[in-house]
């Protein structure tokens, strides 16, 4: 349990540094060179976060239901809910029958 909430502090440092890129790479005002690099940033740290496996967060959001809609019965999850401080690993319920 300690090692995939440290493997979730790394997945949430890595989004973080997803989303500064990302208001930097918007920002009207840099030069050409700081856009590169925010871009570059961006794909890096996706790329890692994409090595790391780590299941999608669902959050309490409408995007979130239809992220959850789309997942295959089985498949883990990250149920994310910041009103009430819950961050749970869980697996998606099969469909009796199949």
């Amino acid at each position: 349990e300690a090692y995939r909430n440290r493997l979730m502090g790394l997945d949430t440092l890595l989004a973080n540094i997803e989303q500064q890129a990302i208001r930097k790479y918007n920002t009207q005002a840099l030069p050409a060179a700081e856009v590169r690099k925010a871009a570059a940033d961006f794909e890096e740290a996706r790329r890692i976060r994409g090595l790391l496996g780590m299941p999608p967060r669902i959050p309490v959001t409408r995007e979130g239901q239809a992220l959850f809609n789309s997942l295959p019965p089985g498949a883990w999850y990250i149920w994310n809910d910041p009103k009430k401080g819950v961050v749970m690993q869980q697996k998606r319920g099969t469909v009796s029958g199949q």
